[in-house]
């Protein structure tokens, strides 16, 4: 343990390098930052951006009676324009900027639809008819009603979500400046929803982190009436936090949804081990006036075994979330465990050095406070000791209960049910949904294999099929490719026949097409070799469930129908998000498994007994039962926050374990009887672990109040599984113990 001076030189020096680092963290919560490259998926949606330009959108929807009137076109026309030039927009889909083909003189030409040269020669009613019989508009641009009209702004390759950030907020400035705010009804896309998110993660950052160190520092008050535990859990959480947050930084990784927990989590753990610290102090004060040097030393050798292992085993339950393949939760377990460590160095290396030298003399043995925790951990104490056989019986009564509802957990992401039904993003959504085709997509790609692959007809028909297989599906709001553009072309040629409206089935013709198609849109669906093309899916559901069954249908379909023309791979948002979510679940299976595992070899060599870690280890089953049970009834999804929940909670519940037991180790081997052990074990250890569940579970609890949905379950989740580790600490623990320690006691010589 360093002097004072040399604990501020180390401090010092720790705090310029996290000043350095943390500075150099980036907020981004793009889709692309949580799959790692090698992933199908990933490759494939790699091969999308290298041929066509990314699906990546910002969709607004307009309506009103008036959208076809000069006012109203005028003003989007301003707004288009305006998009057009912004720094961050690399095309914008609108009536005013996509192709009409047109047959002319037994000819072909391309000309604007709507735009600021066509639109004044129409009368009103003319213009609505040339927008709703354009194929590609009606669906998309413009409702069936005409009563909506849509535009889509196609941003550059954006990497961060301040970027998207910053997008939406130019385009909803832009639309109030233009005095459009009136007709404005959605703002959606992956754009907006990237955005959503991180204004959520700022939200609850800057409301969280304050909020859970707040209340740690008024429970260590009120416990202890010393500022000096105050302070102390300021300095331990700026430095474990700080730690975490650069650790990020030297993995690479940013600051995302997930990340967002280190934070509260920091806070919970600090004040947890500093709440036993302190404890240990006040006990000590009872056997007489001690010294500063000699409360902190003696205090500090009570609880150390127990501290290191407390850090060692949530370490353990934090790291395995590194086997995920999910990045920024592999990133999330590493910078998490590396803030566990530095507490628990500052705590028991550091800190004391400065307690030696402030008088602590006015650390409470008792308070009124105080005994409330101390009558309600011996009323629950007593339960286990005077009924041992039966409360085991109930334990186990319970777990076979609540079994059936661990097979009701789903595993679901869905974006839109991420927010409150009443936020602006869920409403633009279903707004879209409703009048519009959905927003959300998925992408095909096929690789044809040979030059001019996709102007033979015998391979466009086999994309016809499949192109007919998906609009046939209830998921499917639209599918668009290059058969689209083809049968305007042949329709065109043909006088404008309706019957005409087909593919050609003679190549050549569909070569002489295309000698004199002068547009650009045809190359957003195939490249300009014709070997490799796209079909753009629009989906009318947002859950990777619904869209995982539609890939796996589409899959065994091209199995069965298209054999070695299979298409290439799916790509797409939608197709990342399912991928996330099969990642997220294996994951979450596996790193309980391994955590579960690690956690109980630190304890059997920790307690150089796995009698000992099994004992410790059994309570602890518990909050992952409790947790999984309320999902179960409550229907709440294993997502991409909860998917952390088991791991989290077992970490930090077995840390109070951890504590008790060694109380009641250490009077077992100097020849206390159980019951004596326990007793004792209890009266000491067992007002810091009721104060510290009902601390932690206070700050997990704030985060309920975040409009993020599973940020609002993660909280609850872990509070609720923390409170029952407790319970099963203070009940099942003692009555574990009388029934099954029974080996004659090893005094201590």
């Amino acid at each position: 343990m360093p002097r004072p001076l040399h604990a501020v030189l180390v401090l010092t020096l720790l705090g310029i390098m996290l000043l350095v680092l943390i500075p150099r963290l980036v907020i981004n919560n793009s889709p692309l930052v949580y799959l790692p490259s090698n992933l199908q998926a990933m490759q494939v949606e790699q091969q999308l951006r290298a041929y066509f330009s990314s699906d990546e959108l910002l969709v607004a929807a307009f309506a009103g009676e008036d959208l076809f009137e000069d006012q109203f076109l005028s003003k989007l026309d301003t707004l288009v324009a305006e998009l057009l030039s912004h720094e961050l927009v690399d095309q914008v889909l609108a009536p005013s900027t996509i192709e009409r083909i047109a047959g002319r003189d037994d000819s072909i030409t391309v000309e604007n639809l709507l735009g600021p040269e066509v639109w004044p020669e129409l009368s009103t009613s003319a213009r609505k008819q040339r927008v709703l019989a354009h194929r590609f508009a009606r669906g998309l641009l413009v409702s069936d009603s005409g009563e909506v009209i849509a535009i889509a702004v196609r941003p550059v390759e954006l990497n961060l979500s301040e970027q998207r950030r910053q997008l939406v907020d130019d385009f909803l400035d832009l639309v109030d400046q233009i005095h459009l705010s009136a007709h404005l009804r959605a703002v959606t896309g992956q754009v907006a929803l990237d955005a959503a998110q991180m204004d959520m993660i700022i939200r609850d950052s800057m409301i969280f982190a304050p909020a859970s160190l707040l209340v740690g520092m008024l429970m260590l008050l009120w416990m202890f009436r010393s500022w000096l535990t105050a302070l102390s859990l300021l300095i331990v959480v700026s430095f474990s936090a700080g730690s975490s947050l650069a650790v990020l930084v030297l993995l690479g990784q940013p600051y995302t949804l997930i990340s967002a927990a280190i934070l509260p989590l920091n806070a919970g753990l600090a004040v947890a081990l500093l709440m036993h610290l302190f404890n240990a102090m006040s006990f000590a004060r009872r056997g007489g006036r001690l010294e500063p040097r000699e409360l902190v030393l003696q205090a500090r050798q009570h609880i150390h075994r127990p501290a290191l292992l407390t850090a060692l085993t949530t370490m353990a339950g934090l790291l395995s979330l590194t086997i995920s393949e999910v990045l920024p939760v592999r990133a999330f377990g590493a910078a998490a465990a590396a803030g566990v460590l530095v507490q628990y160095l500052v705590v028991f290396w550091l800190l004391p050095s400065f307690l030696m030298v402030r008088h602590s003399a006015n650390l409470p043995a008792s308070s009124r406070l105080l005994n409330t925790v101390d009558r309600l951990t011996r009323w629950l104490r007593a339960l286990g000791l005077r009924h041992p056989v039966k409360v085991l019986c109930l334990f186990g009564l319970l777990m076979m209960i609540s079994l059936p509802w661990l097979g009701r957990i789903e595993s679901e992401s869905d974006f839109e049910r991420f927010f409150q039904a009443e936020h602006p993003l869920v409403q633009s959504t279903e707004f879209f949904i409703e009048h519009l085709a959905g927003p959300a997509m998925i992408q095909i790609l096929w690789h044809s294999g040979q030059t001019n692959g996709f102007l033979e007809p015998e391979r466009l028909a086999l994309l016809g099929q499949l192109q007919e297989w998906l609009t046939e599906r209830d998921e499917v709001d639209r599918v668009t490719s290059i058969r689209h553009v083809l049968e305007e072309l042949n329709w065109a040629f043909h006088g404008e026949d309706e019957s005409q409206r087909r593919v050609p089935d003679d190549r050549n013709l569909i070569t002489q097409y295309l000698l004199l198609y002068d547009g650009e849109e045809l190359y957003e669906l195939v490249d300009r070799s014709f070997s490799v093309t796209r079909l753009m899916v629009n989906l009318n559901v947002t859950g990777s469930n619904a869209v995982a069954l539609l890939l796996k249908d589409l899959e065994n379909w091209s199995d069965a129908n298209l054999s070695t023309e299979a298409a290439s791979g799916v790509g797409g948002a939608m197709s990342l998000f399912v991928e996330f979510e099969r990642l997220l679940v294996s994951g979450q299976l596996n790193g309980l498994l391994i955590a579960l595992l690690c956690i109980w070899i630190m304890m059997a060599i920790g307690w150089q007994s796995a009698r000992a870690a099994t004992f410790c280890l059994f309570p602890n089953f518990s909050p992952v039962l409790a947790i999984f049970v309320v999902m179960g009834v409550f229907g709440i999804w294993l997502d991409v926050v909860t998917a952390t929940v088991a791991s989290v909670a077992v970490g930090i519940a077995v840390d109070d374990t951890l504590h008790l037991y060694h109380a009641y180790r250490t009077r077992r081997r100097a020849g206390a009887s159980p019951v004596w052990a326990l007793a004792r074990a209890f009266q000491r250890t067992g007002r810091a672990v009721t104060a510290t569940t009902f601390t932690l579970g206070a700050i997990f609890l704030l985060m309920a109040s975040s409009d993020f949905v599973p940020v609002t379950n993660f909280g609850i989740l872990t509070a609720f599984g923390l409170l029952t580790a407790w319970l099963f600490d203070l009940v099942v623990l003692p009555a574990l113990l009388l029934v099954l320690d029974r080996p004659t006691p090893r005094r201590l010589t």
